[in-house]
């Protein structure tokens, strides 16, 4: 038995190390806000404006 990335619950089939799409979908969205949580990118450049 495999246990699920996310949850922690154990499974014999599930999606890619994860116990169901949406353990899975939680896991992605983690990452997501995670890598953008401290980013400047130059978008945020963009919508200041030049004084």
């Amino acid at each position: 038995m495999t246990q699920c990335k996310e949850c922690g619950n154990g499974y014999e089939v599930g999606v890619r190390e994860f116990c169901s799409e949406d353990c899975f979908k939680k896991n992605i969205q983690k990452r997501i806000d995670d890598a953008t949580a401290n980013e400047k990118s130059h978008t945020s450049k963009l919508t200041k404006e030049d004084s």
